[in-house]
């Protein structure tokens, strides 16, 4: 745990400069980061969910329809 927190803190040093800038606005800035990070991760699986759904239903359809042609053909 030490180590993980070392490591936060030894990159986020590279981008804030800890003598302007507190530690408070800091974590602020990674909570925000955080959060839009999380809601953007939702929405594409949302939309990646939504995706497949249509696919299925595209393809289920494509099946039914092969499925009635055969039946068609194997009646004649």
């Amino acid at each position: 745990m030490n180590y993980c927190f070392c490591f936060i803190l030894k990159i986020l040093s590279r981008f804030f400069d800890f003598q302007t800038c507190a530690i408070v606005a800091v974590t602020q800035i990674l909570v925000v980061f955080v959060k839009t990070f999380n809601k953007s991760r939702e929405e594409n699986e949302r939309l990646a969910d939504a995706e497949k759904k249509k696919l299925e239903k595209e393809a289920m359809k494509e099946k039914t329809a092969n499925n009635t042609h055969s039946r068609k053909d194997v009646v004649r």
